[in-house]
């Protein structure tokens, strides 16, 4: 969402909000009943939840930005790799990097493998995508490139260590290209890289 507004120039307001509080108010939940971030209410009181849909619906609020293309056919293959990104990629980092952090309790090797094999997974996948192409979908940014950048920006320093990063190089060399844009410089110019992941030991 965050870089959808950089991008297409949008300008959005922000109020302050404490989680795990502001969402739990009945004002809150009178908007957006499950309680969830992000959250969006437009001036005529359109309510909106979930980042992609979000996203989505600014993008094509700023049809001049060309993060979703003309044709359909176009369209639906943005939807199709940020669906991929967010579900097979960005979500097995998160639930890696959570349990390498004790979020799930005791460490398993056996989940450790399971989460990481399917990042991998989506990563091979996006690698040889990418491997004639400069963007995800057709010749100019798209909500596609976003979300991979979004998801890369959260693996880099969690789950891809240098490693790792040799077998993704046209992944990498994508975040770099999407990270030098001036409108997104602010998100994802200053990622730090890891350089050799924490081994972690199942409990005996």
């Amino acid at each position: 969402v965050n870089a959808t507004v950089a991008y297409s120039g949008l300008k959005i307001d922000r109020p302050e909000y404490t989680h795990f509080k502001d969402n739990k108010s009945p004002e809150y939940l009178a908007m957006f009943p499950h309680g969830k971030m992000p959250a969006f209410k437009s001036t005529s009181g359109f309510a909106l939840v979930e980042g992609a849909a979000i996203a989505r619906y600014l993008a094509a609020r700023a049809p001049e930005s060309g993060l979703l293309p003309m044709s359909l056919e176009d369209q639906a293959l943005v939807d199709q790799w940020v669906h991929l990104v967010e579900s097979e990629l960005f979500d097995n980092t998160v639930f890696t990097w959570l349990l390498c952090q004790g979020k799930f309790g005791p460490y398993s090797k056996e989940l450790h493998e399971i989460f990481t094999g399917k990042e991998r997974r989506a990563l091979s996948t996006i690698n040889k995508h990418l491997e004639d192409r400069t963007y995800v979908v057709g010749d100019r940014i798209t909500l596609a490139d976003l979300t991979l950048a979004n998801a890369l920006a959260f693996a880099l320093p969690h789950t891809l260590d240098k490693e790792q990063r040799t077998n993704f190089s046209n992944v990498i060399k994508h975040f770099e290209l999407i990270a030098a844009e001036p409108s997104l410089k602010e998100l994802f110019g200053g990622i730090k890289y890891a350089e050799k992941l924490i081994q972690n030991e199942s409990p005996k």
